[in-house]
């Protein structure tokens, strides 16, 4: 495991977290940072599996995924149903924005404008927009690294196609009457920034990120800490509205998410990666999965013993709150998550 990516894990998870907790952050921008991560770390694995083994086994590959994402995404679901039956908020349409969760559909639905998707589940649109992208993934990487002449432009003809595709998706998209689900929820919308991510996981970018420390290291370092800066400013974009119709402040925190990657990983010695590589970041990058499920919820339970709105909390009592949700995900990552993904794997085993 990379440590400055698990720290990076935390900046992108904080978004998120603060712009539910009520803070005039934009969230999309660390789910769009998680995307590049995702697909960075998936082909990285993919490509030690067929280096070692020769060949990449799908079925352990899905094994990995379900085992990775299910038990949490269970959990989340009881505790959920539970608290609305309590709270008596429950209506009939949790029931289908819970099985389009578990399904990995949740950024389809929202796509084609159903009414049943609930905010306490619609976070679950970016895990179909991943899982959906990892249907076809592995497929393709398998047979092109079966090519060995054609190997190369292959993969260079659909890392750059994905990414010039889905500009277009989101130009084509702008002036339409459904511009802010087609920008942020359609599955194809987020497939430069995970194809930016598989990018990075093959030597040759490897080399070419080590090239340029070599040959310009202080403009590469430069560049590091730019593209840091960027994600925070456009994570404060003046306006939310606009933001979510603005194609240029999506392109460019998909450009910075994956250059940001990229130099992560490749200049592990460097001061930014030291800093995402510490002790704090690290930890609370390692929930972030965890976290991403259950903030929802939690604030939700929260409001309701407390009978007050998140927008009536003050400065303390926020901080407070988020103290909590770190340790309550805490508990579950360790006694809960991690058992059963490690019982899942040694019966894959």
């Amino acid at each position: 495991m990379i440590k400055s990516l698990d720290g990076l894990r935390a900046l992108a998870i904080g978004f998120v977290v603060l712009s539910h907790a009520g803070f005039h952050i934009e969230g999309k921008i660390g789910v769009e940072v998680f995307f590049v991560i995702s697909g960075f770390l998936i082909t990285k694995n993919l490509l030690e599996e067929c280096k070692a083994l020769g060949t990449i086994s799908f079925r352990n590959f899905y094994i990995r995924r379900f085992a990775r994402l299910f038990p949490a995404l269970v959990l989340v679901a009881i505790t959920t149903m539970v608290f609305l039956i309590i709270a008596r908020e429950f209506e009939s349409i949790y029931i289908a924005s819970l099985v389009y969760m578990l399904t990995f559909t949740t950024d389809l639905w929202i796509w084609l404008g159903s009414e049943v998707i609930t905010h306490f589940f619609d976070f679950s649109w970016s895990l179909g927009v991943e899982e959906q992208f990892y249907l076809v993934w592995p497929v393709i990487l398998a047979f092109v690294l079966r090519l060995k002449r054609m190997q190369r432009p292959l993969l260079l003809l659909f890392f750059f196609g994905s990414i010039l595709f889905s500009f277009l998706w989101r130009l084509g998209h702008s002036g339409s009457n459904h511009s802010v689900d087609a920008l942020f929820f359609g599955p194809l919308a987020h497939l430069g920034a995970l194809a930016g991510g598989c990018l990075i996981a093959f030597p040759a970018t490897s080399r070419f990120f080590l090239l340029c420390k070599e040959r310009f290291p202080t403009a590469t370092t430069l560049t590091g800490w730019s593209c840091l800066i960027s994600l925070f400013y456009v994570s404060h974009y003046p306006s939310p509205v606009p933001f979510k119709l603005d194609i240029s402040a999506l392109l460019f925190a998909s450009g910075a998410s994956i250059i940001l990657v990229g130099y992560l990983v490749n200049n592990e010695t460097d001061l930014l990666a030291r800093v995402f590589g510490s002790k704090v970041p690290i930890f609370v990058g390692r929930l972030s999965y965890t976290l991403y499920l259950f903030n929802i919820v939690f604030f939700e339970i929260i409001q309701f013993i407390l009978k007050k709105n998140l927008s009536e909390f003050n400065l303390a009592e926020l901080a407070i709150m988020l103290f909590l949700l770190v340790i309550f995900c805490y508990v579950v990552y360790r006694f809960y998550e991690m058992p059963l993904r490690k019982l899942i794997n040694r019966l894959q085993n």
